[in-house]
């Protein structure tokens, strides 16, 4: 699934799971969704996400987008009218906010992945 063709163009769906298999380099990317779509087909159901379900997934995304915008927005002013801090602090500090976060975020994504607990794999990173 990797592979956008003319067929698969309109459907939402198949647009992510071509960025995400693109951005990860494998399909292993899509074990979570092809999961999902196994056990719904064994109920009898297509494996298709519902749009209610995709539609949640988005509002909590949203919400989500906001708030970081919005504090990250009130942080930098503070830190720069405030708190009087050079600007070329404020831009260190960021820059490696962002440097880690790039170093660390598919880190501890790949324990993740690998962590099997009666909790599930995310719950217990996410305490």
């Amino acid at each position: 699934m990797g592979r956008l063709n003319a067929a698969d163009a309109g459907d939402p769906a198949s647009v992510v799971d071509a960025v995400i298999v693109g951005i990860a380099g494998c399909s292993a990317a899509l074990e979570g969704p092809k999961v999902y779509a196994a056990a719904k087909a064994a109920d009898g159901e297509s494996g298709k996400l519902p749009m209610r379900t995709k539609l949640m997934l988005g509002v909590g995304e949203a919400v989500q987008g906001i708030y970081i915008t919005i504090g990250g927005y009130f942080l930098n002013s503070f830190l720069l009218e405030t708190a009087c801090i050079n600007p070329m602090y404020v831009a260190t500090m960021q820059a490696i906010q962002g440097v880690f976060d790039a170093l660390n975020d598919p880190l501890i994504g790949s324990l993740s992945d690998r962590t099997r607990t009666r909790w599930g794999r995310r719950r217990p990173w996410l305490l």
